[in-house]
């Protein structure tokens, strides 16, 4: 595939030109070549099959535990290494942290769902500094694919990544959430980024189109 080739062309390319500057060959083959990585889409949940999640009783606790642990990413669009909570100015509690993966801050208000999915597990984490003690992520993996087939969510491949994807297209831009604001939750450095996450879905683009045409009606006439 093209992402394949992109990624076993690029550190070959860097090897060769190397070899070119310091002038053990002659000629760069790859000096016009520029391999451009194919942009993968993402998977996320829809909003039926996250309520469908959410209302699904287990018979297993350790399915049901990491279930809560996903879908409080859902809400909260943290990586599975994210963690940590303070008070702000005006009472609630937030997310404060920085990104593990680019030191990037970002801060997130907890809502109703996330909080009680705190207080469920208060009792695992007394004693310690932690909100919450998630499983290891392959772990979590592994029972998500289980708890993705007894749910019926059809998703060929389920991880627990997938619930940043769901956080920043169901949670977030379907509901009109602007996507600088989007890129700020998610701790991102360049918006690029979360543009790449962020899919545009029917619902968001229909509802886009239906409220420009309401102000269209309201400012022109004919």
């Amino acid at each position: 595939t093209p992402s394949c080739v992109c990624i076993y062309t690029k550190p070959l390319k860097m090897i060769v030109t190397k070899a070119h500057n310091a002038g053990v060959i002659a000629r760069n083959p790859f000096a016009d070549y520029h391999p451009k990585k194919t942009p993968k889409e993402r998977g996320y949940l829809i909003e039926s099959e996250l309520q469908a999640l959410m209302n699904h009783k287990f018979t297993f606790d350790g399915y049901g535990k990491v279930r809560d642990m996903f879908i409080f990413s859902c809400f909260t669009g943290m990586a599975h290494a994210d963690e940590m909570i303070q008070r702000s100015f005006d009472g609630d509690l937030w997310i404060v942290k920085k990104r593990q993966k680019t030191s990037t801050p970002f801060k997130i208000k907890l809502c109703g769902i996330t909080k009680r999915i705190i207080a469920r597990y208060k009792r695992e984490v007394a004693g310690t500094n932690l909100v919450l003690l998630v499983p290891y992520i392959a772990y979590c993996n592994r029972v998500l694919k289980k708890i993705a087939a007894e749910v019926g969510i059809d998703k060929t491949m389920i991880t627990y990544h997938m619930a940043r994807h769901t956080f920043a297209t169901t949670i977030t831009l379907s509901q009109g959430v602007a996507i600088e604001t989007i890129s700020k939750l998610l701790g991102h450095r360049n918006i690029r980024t979360t543009q790449i996450y962020a899919a545009v879905t029917h619902a968001k683009l229909e509802g886009d189109m239906e409220r420009l045409s309401r102000q269209l009606d309201a400012c022109y006439r004919l």
